[in-house]
């Protein structure tokens, strides 16, 4: 069974991009242009997928 993970504000990086770097298939969600830039230039980033939205605008289903 394949491991994977979700991570919030993956564009601090503090445990996506090692996670990606272990193969876990690793998907993020990220508000900030700025922060999705910083996390793209990381070793590793290139095996992960993110989503940019904003948590605070969605609302329970």
């Amino acid at each position: 069974m394949p491991r994977r993970s979700w991570e919030v504000r993956t564009g601090r990086r503090r445990l996506a991009i090692p996670l990606a770097r272990a193969w876990v298939s690793v998907d993020g969600i990220e508000a900030s242009d700025a922060m999705i830039a910083r996390l793209r230039a990381q070793p590793g980033a290139d095996r992960m997928g993110v989503v940019q939205e904003n948590l605070a605008s969605l609302t329970p289903s």
